[in-house]
């Protein structure tokens, strides 16, 4: 039984390294981006094929690259950076440096591990919401001491 779970793991590793592989193919193919929501359809040219045979017909596991083969590489590297960038401020700007760090580790291993922070609404909220999580103590203190 525990062998079973561990080979399951490794396919799903393994289908997540194609998926990664496929996007990076997207990418070098598509500079510009293949458009908004069109990741999956994009893998019709260069299907992928999971561990079992099985075609793959969804997006990569990974936000950042999700958002770099579907808006090109300039506004994909923006947008990661505009995101990054927020996180720094927030963890230079914020008295709970250690809370804000932690919500930085949480969405850069969910955005890494994972699409459904970009691809579905209750993701998208739930990225919102720790994006406003990291904000949310510095507005506080600033007007705390006004």
């Amino acid at each position: 039984r525990f062998t079973d779970s561990v080979g399951a793991s490794d396919i799903a590793y393994s289908d997540r390294l194609a998926l990664m592989k496929a996007s990076l193919n997207i990418i070098l193919k598509n500079p510009f981006g293949v458009g908004p929501g069109v990741f999956v359809r994009s893998l019709a040219g260069n299907p992928v094929l999971s561990a079992s045979g099985q075609l793959l017909l969804q997006p990569v596991h990974n936000i950042f690259l999700l958002l770099i083969s579907e808006y090109g590489l300039f506004i994909g590297i923006m947008a990661v950076t505009a995101f990054c960038g927020y996180f720094i401020w927030g963890l230079f700007n914020s008295q709970y440096k250690v809370y804000t760090f932690c919500v930085v580790l949480a969405v850069i291993l969910l955005g890494s591990l994972d699409h459904y922070l970009v691809t579905t609404q209750q993701g998208f909220l739930v990225l919102m919401g720790l994006l406003g999580l990291v904000g949310l103590p510095s507005i506080v203190f600033q007007r705390s001491v006004s």
